[in-house]
């Protein structure tokens, strides 16, 4: 996958969007809100203390949800969804949205969307796409979660670029499960059980991560092959880079593996 096309492509989607949906604009000023029409801007106007789930659905093509810096909160007993884009949703926006205290915060099952700017804290699962497919994923972050902060689920050639997962003790900042083709370039993880981990996923290019401070691995491949690691910093963690079992034609290139506690990785060649 070319990155920069990729993101041309998303870059381009997006402008297609806001051109063909100014006839279109949805306040959203409470929870239970679903899209109605392709080409609609769901626009959140005021913060949101929601008592029902999910807040926002999507069913149609081309919509885009801007949270405009507003909060949607749900409740500590664990609301299950903030925003659920359902299959049918294709070429989704998801812009600008602050989410707390949802079980599952942003839930992605469609393809070609672009997921950018939000901020995601005391979570249950943060960000999951599932069966998802040429969507960008661009500077978001994601903090305190129970489980996973970022989540890929069989899932291929995805964008997830220049995105956070910080102080995610218990659970993996980033996974990629049955996931392949996809471009993960210049995110940073800090302070979580694992970096990122890789499972049964193949041919995904990794460069220029930097995942530090986590209990665990900084980076763990379990069970994937032919996937691509560049310029990637795992410094301070456990182990820098852990791959499980043998490794499976993967290709390390100037990884920076520094100051792990047990070692830089478990594989020779894998670090500088």
């Amino acid at each position: 996958m070319d990155v920069c096309s990729t993101s041309i492509r998303s870059i381009l989607m997006v402008f297609l969007i806001y051109a063909g949906s100014a006839l279109a604009d949805t306040p959203v000023a409470e929870c239970g809100v679903s899209s109605s029409a392709d080409f609609e801007v769901l626009k959140v106007t005021n913060d949101i203390e929601a008592t029902i789930s999910p807040c926002i659905t999507v069913t149609h093509e081309n919509v885009i949800i801007d949270c405009q810096g507003h909060q949607l909160i749900g409740e500590t007993s664990g609301l299950d969804f903030a925003i659920r884009v359902e299959e049918s949703g294709d070429g989704v926006v998801i812009t600008d949205c602050k989410l707390s205290w949802w079980w599952l915060s942003i839930s992605v099952a469609s393809d070609n969307g672009l997921i950018v700017d939000n901020l995601i804290t005391d979570c249950g699962f943060g960000l999951v796409l599932g069966s998802a497919d040429f969507n960008t994923i661009m500077t978001n972050k994601i903090g305190r979660c129970s489980w996973d902060a970022f989540a890929l689920l069989n899932s291929n050639e995805n964008l997830f670029r220049d995105n956070g997962a910080f102080e995610n003790p218990r659970v993996r900042g980033l996974l990629l499960s049955n996931s392949h083709n996809n471009v993960i370039v210049d995110n940073r993880f800090g302070r979580n059980y694992t970096g990122i981990y890789m499972t049964g996923s193949d041919e995904n290019v990794l460069i220029d991560n930097v995942s530090k401070g986590h209990v665990t691995a900084g980076i763990r491949i379990h069970d994937s092959r032919e996937n691509h690691l560049e310029d990637n910093v795992a410094s301070k963690n456990d182990v820098g880079i852990q791959v499980d079992e043998e490794d499976l034609n993967n290709i390390y290139i100037d990884n920076v593996c520094r100051n792990n506690v047990t070692a830089a990785s478990n594989l020779e060649g894998a670090c500088n």
